[in-house]
């Protein structure tokens, strides 16, 4: 296994980045900034082209409404509804940015409902990402979804679920549910590969050097997050 310094030096950047916003309280101009550039990477990497602006729009619109009015049901049926047709309609590209604006919602909204959890979430991710990156490097073994996410294998997977569910337990989280928050790390990570095996692409953006754009840092945070949201609003 080859040691890649500058992996390593731009995850603790990343890292110091989360605290640093953490201990200033500077929650919302961290969101405003990934969305920003999340867009921004769906735009370089043409997934949001200018034909689909009107329709990306009116989604931001209607979701805000929709937290506006405080009813997470419909949202909650409008995201599944985008998720699905992103993954399976030939305009997915469409759907997929407006799946985006609505999961930027729920962390938005996730962050207003429980500050810690909102940043313990991207600690999550951290940790379920480098376990399975160490173990899929060392045990190896079959590849999980190969023609999705060609470098997933089964044991990294695995492995950094358990790991994840039990850090999900120690924070005191229901035994059942933290079983779905687990793997929810993992459906995010696929989502967002299916997105981009659908555009040819194996990056969203290279903004953050080996570790890719800020959409292949974020997209086992987002979906998580929607899952979160669930738990403290319905469980």
């Amino acid at each position: 296994m080859v040691f890649d310094f500058k992996r390593l030096l731009t995850g603790l950047y990343i890292v110091f980045t989360i605290f640093f916003t953490y201990y200033f309280n500077l929650d919302l101009p961290l969101i405003i900034l990934l969305i920003f550039l999340s867009l921004y990477e769906t735009y370089i990497s043409k997934i949001l082209l200018k034909k689909n602006l009107i329709f990306f729009f009116i989604t931001i619109l209607i979701s805000f409404l929709i937290l506006k009015l405080n009813n997470l049901i419909i949202l909650y049926l409008i995201f599944f509804i985008f998720l699905f047709l992103s993954i399976f309609n030939k305009n997915s590209n469409i759907f997929f940015t407006s799946t985006l604006i609505i999961l930027f919602c729920f962390l938005f909204y996730l962050n207003i409902l429980d500050r810690n959890i909102f940043y313990l979430l991207f600690i999550f991710s951290f940790i379920n990402d480098t376990s399975a990156f160490i173990a899929g490097r060392i045990i190896k073994g079959p590849k999980i979804l190969a023609k999705i996410s060609p470098n997933k294998t089964w044991s990294g997977t695995i492995i950094s679920t358990f790991i994840t569910y039990l850090i999900l337990i120690y924070f005191k989280f229901d035994l059942i549910y933290s079983i779905f928050l687990s793997i929810s790390f993992f459906v995010g990570d696929i989502y967002f590969s299916k997105i981009k095996r659908l555009n040819n692409i194996k990056d969203f953006s290279n903004l953050l050097g080996s570790h890719g754009g800020i959409l292949d840092r974020l997209d086992s945070i987002l979906i998580p997050s929607a899952l979160f949201l669930f738990y403290f609003n319905f469980v």
